[in-house]
């Protein structure tokens, strides 16, 4: 190959992976293949912290925060999620279903009772902005 060819071909594939730099479209709420679980654990009011909170499906699992909160990624291709919380030792469990293939987050409020059960108080499933 020339010295001027192998010059061209090298400063075509530098302009090209510039140009790619951004795509891929897998991101989260930007059209990819993955969206978000979001939520907030709480008892009788008050945050949660340091609960597991795992998708069956996936096998991902989130920690809540100090405001019990937790996120975590979650495939489009799943229109039902098992959910497990793991609060001192003890796992519980809910199912949250009919999920929209257009929803970009699904955020839920939990909370926890005196008996022991993991209580789903409200979901809602959040479209992408539209541009």
């Amino acid at each position: 190959m020339k010295r001027s060819s192998w010059l061209s071909f090298a400063f075509f594939c530098l302009i090209f992976a510039v140009s790619m730099w951004g795509c891929g479209g897998g991101s989260i709420g930007t059209g990819g293949d993955t969206r978000r679980l979001e939520g907030t654990l709480t008892r009788n009011g008050a945050p949660i912290s340091n609960a597991e909170v795992r998708v069956d499906e996936t096998g991902e699992s989130s920690m809540t925060d100090e405001q019990g909160d937790f996120s975590l990624p979650l495939p489009k291709s799943l229109s039902s999620i098992h959910i497990q919380f793991v609060i001192a030792d003890m796992e519980h469990a809910l199912t949250v279903s009919d999920i929209p293939n257009d929803t970009a987050i699904v955020h839920m409020e939990c909370s926890y009772d005196d008996v022991g059960n993991v209580k789903l108080e409200s979901v809602d499933f959040v479209r992408p902005a539209a541009d």
